[in-house]
């Protein structure tokens, strides 16, 4: 047998490398981050206006069709609204744009946070 983990967890509990924080604590903490938020409606809306003026050339219409679409068009759009938050610019977000196939690319936008690999959250 290996040696046993340098952290246990259990249904109850988790450690955050300082302290034991249990769940529904955890939970709580999280609810009022995300009810801190506000939508700034005004820049939500013109994004969205954005993506949907794209979303005649993002449309997939199946494989060995002659339309291929061109994710990188709505991704310009993405890039542009995160530009201030990126670590470039004075930000806290990593972000990366990665092409295989022209046009066809994807954004991984990385939030680092203070905790270990699995207190990672995760948006696909």
């Amino acid at each position: 047998r290996g040696a046993a983990p340098a952290v246990k967890f259990n249904h109850r509990t988790r450690h955050n490398g300082r302290r034991r924080v249990s769940l529904r604590s955890a939970r709580a903490m999280s609810s009022d981050a995300l009810n801190a938020l506000e939508l700034d409606e005004e820049r939500f809306v013109s994004l969205l206006g954005s993506l949907i003026g794209e979303s005649q050339h993002l449309q997939n219409t199946g494989v060995g069709t002659a339309f291929v679409p061109k994710e990188d068009l709505a991704i310009r759009h993405v890039l542009e609204v995160l530009k201030p938050y990126r670590v470039e610019n004075g930000g806290v977000l990593e972000v990366e744009h990665i092409t295989y196939t022209e046009g066809r690319g994807n954004l991984i936008v990385k939030y680092p946070g203070s905790g270990g690999a699995d207190e990672q959250l995760t948006f696909a």
